[in-house]
């Protein structure tokens, strides 16, 4: 890091187990007494991190060269942990099956770390000197074009690595362009696929509706003959598309608000917007009507005293 530093591409550089962003981080247990051990997510990182990914501290103290190796743990938790577990820096907290507890030295800001549009969740920061994981990411903050300190990162890792090889190289926008063209081809399917649904919803709708509707027909054009306004023998009509839609768009709403839910990480706050409700409901309900002005156009065309012969 120090000798990458002096080069003139380069301003900050850190070291972490795994990019900010489009990584799966490491998961611990926590032991927090009998019966209780929940799971949460963690990352090492070493000094220069929190200040390089710009993430404020909301207290205490970032890591440094005192946290090396064989000095008494530490750990920096996000805020979304502090709250839920009630952590506070100066408290301990035990990984289940280690004997030794890690001291809460500071607590950062919520931040971002599979995904752009996932919610605040628990997080854990290790000193990576005292975890020495098995693959490190170098972080670096160029102090001009990004290709230029790609290049020259490269070049100093590829020198301070020896045998070892350099998986990948990326810019931290880059990065983000991909995770937001990876959350953009997601919320595609789930669209393309929800549309597939929708119409073969509306489809079987349809047959239901007009087959329902034409049983009552022989009602519908008796109600005519015995004197029966139109406007009534549509009001007939429109109950009868009406209890068949309440049937299933009731827990169709209340599915559908679940999976909006449990996918919102993944399709981002739109899922959860008014109007991917409405559109939907909108479409079924104008497939009803359609269904439903057949056989109440071709009832209110019956002749009344042929009706009554046939009764």
């Amino acid at each position: 890091r120090a000798e990458l530093e002096r080069n003139p591409a380069v301003r900050r550089t850190a070291l972490a187990s795994g990019l900010p962003i489009g990584h799966l981080p490491a998961t611990m247990e926590l032991d927090r007494g009998p019966g209780a051990r929940p799971r949460v997510d963690f990352s090492s990182v070493g000094p220069g991190y929190f200040e390089l990914m710009e993430i404020p501290l909301a207290g205490g103290r970032d890591l440094d060269d005192r946290d090396r190796e064989g000095a008494p743990r530490v750990a920096i938790v996000n805020e979304t942990f502090a709250e839920r577990f009630g952590a506070a820096v100066g408290e301990t907290i035990r990984i289940a099956g280690s004997s030794e507890p890690l001291a809460i030295v500071g607590i950062a800001r919520d931040s971002k770390v599979v995904s752009l549009t996932e919610p605040a969740a628990p997080f854990v920061y290790l000193s990576i000197a005292q975890t020495r994981p098995a693959r490190v990411s170098l972080l670096v903050e160029g102090a001009g074009e990004i290709e230029g300190t790609l290049a020259a990162a490269r070049e100093l890792a590829a020198a301070a690595l020896g045998g070892h090889s350099i998986v990948r190289s990326a810019s931290l926008a880059g990065i983000v362009d991909e995770d937001r063209r990876l959350s953009k081809i997601g919320a595609l399917l789930a669209t393309l696929a929800a549309a597939a649904g929708t119409l073969l919803t509306a489809l079987a709708l349809y047959a239901v509706l007009a087959t329902a509707i034409a049983r009552s027909r022989r009602d519908l054009a008796i109600r005519v003959a015995i004197g029966a306004t139109p406007a009534s023998v549509v009001r007939g009509v429109a109950a009868i598309a009406a209890r068949t839609i309440a049937a299933g768009a009731v827990p169709g709403m209340v599915a559908g608000w679940g999976a909006a839910t449990a996918l919102g990480p993944l399709l981002g706050s739109e899922s959860m917007h008014p109007i991917a409700f409405a559109a939907p409901l909108a479409i079924l309900l104008l497939v009803a009507a359609v269904a439903a002005w057949g056989p109440a156009r071709r009832a209110l065309a019956v002749d009344p005293v042929r009706s009554l012969r046939n009764v």
